[in-house]
């Protein structure tokens, strides 16, 4: 019960943070249309905001001069306007001259971080997040970071701990990428179960992909029961998995998880962990967790990763009610289907899972499958 409910904590501020990127983005793309109507309505023969004066409708005159200012790209005169204009005026022309100066004179407050980070992302300049507001800001050193593989821009995001997320996922993405355990040994953080889950989650690797990581591995990688699940020791466990070879298990501190990755390395039993098209060994996984600590959860949870992998909710069914909420979980999140949320039967937990699914996919109908 405990990985459902860390699991809805960090899945709720991943997506957060997603909402977050998407508003900015969606106001980057409002600054863009307002710039390009603003230079398509002005008559290529004027040149000047003067000609505006003759207009008798305020609203007229305004939007005349913010078009004369937009496509001469002078910037001076969006001043004479009202802040109404004057935002839309300063963004699209930061926007078309990548001048993020321009940026810091709008007054709205997603608009001013929506023109920062598109300008950054357009330059390529992560510097420039820095100049918008919080979380803004933050989201977009973190994702430029990631993206480009910069570890260093990490300095950026607000708080130490979302620092050492960023940069475990750096670190994450170039050892995987080059077979690299010097890079995980880089990773400062070793005892945070959210943070590993946010390296996993935003790893520019993708999903399933060969190289890539996404939940199922998270909870496939959480077999160690009573522990923590470390950010270090899932990327030595994922090299591991990726290469076949059990010398990167002996490095991984968590006593449960390292004996796990040794058998199944030695098995070549890597079940979600090579390529897309994986197959999972049931029966090996579930030996796997003979002479563990807690035998029981591991089957369990070892269960649920069959039942993803195999899309067989009959597993998730021989699950005892106390442990098999994660598994119709993760069933309901893998097809965005509330049916599988039907077969939790605490209602805290049920209800948890219909109004999860139903926020990560507002516009989609679900259907039983």
């Amino acid at each position: 019960m405990a990985t459902y409910n860390s699991t809805l904590t960090a899945r709720d501020s991943r997506r957060e943070r997603d909402n977050t990127l998407r508003k900015y983005a969606a106001a980057a793309v409002i600054i863009l249309a307002l710039a390009l109507v603003s230079v398509l309505a002005v008559p290529h023969q004027s040149s000047g905001t003067s000609r505006c004066n003759s207009l008798l409708l305020e609203q007229d005159k305004y939007g005349c001069v913010e078009s004369v200012a937009v496509s001469t790209r002078n910037s001076t005169a969006c001043a004479l306007l009202p802040s109404s204009y004057s935002d839309s005026c300063y963004a699209s022309i930061a926007i078309n001259t990548s001048d993020p100066r321009l940026c810091g004179l709008i007054n709205s407050t997603n608009l001013s971080d929506g023109c920062y980070v598109h300008v950054a992302n357009y330059t390529h300049d992560i510097s420039i997040c820095g100049y918008a507001s919080q979380p803004a800001g933050s989201e977009c050193a973190y994702g430029m970071a990631v993206e480009e593989g910069n570890a260093s821009a990490c300095s950026l995001v607000r708080g130490y701990g979302g620092q050492l997320e960023c940069e475990s996922t750096i670190y994450f993405d170039i050892a995987l990428k080059n077979s690299s355990q010097s890079y995980c040994t880089r990773i400062r953080t070793n005892n945070d179960t959210a943070m590993a889950e946010g390296m996993l989650q935003n790893s520019s690797l993708g999903s399933y992909t060969g190289l890539g990581f996404n939940i199922t591995q998270a909870i496939e990688f959480s077999a160690y029961y009573n522990g923590t699940m470390g950010a270090r020791d899932m990327c030595y466990a994922s090299l591991a998995y990726k290469s076949g070879n059990s010398t990167y298990c002996s490095l991984i501190q968590n006593n449960g998880l390292s004996n796990i990755c040794t058998k199944q390395s030695a098995a070549g039993t890597q079940s979600s962990m090579g390529t897309a098209n994986s197959v999972v060994n049931v029966t090996a996984l579930l030996n796997s967790c003979s002479g563990q600590q807690n035998e029981a959860a591991c089957r369990y949870q070892y269960m649920t990763v069959a039942a993803l992998q195999t899309d067989n909710v009959t597993l998730c069914k021989e699950i005892p009610a106390a442990y098999s909420a994660t598994c119709f979980y993760y069933l309901a999140v893998k097809y965005n289907d509330t049916a599988y949320c039907s077969y939790i039967e605490n209602t805290t937990l049920n209800t948890a899972c219909v109004g999860d699914i139903e926020g990560l996919y507002p516009t989609t109908t679900n259907t039983s499958g």
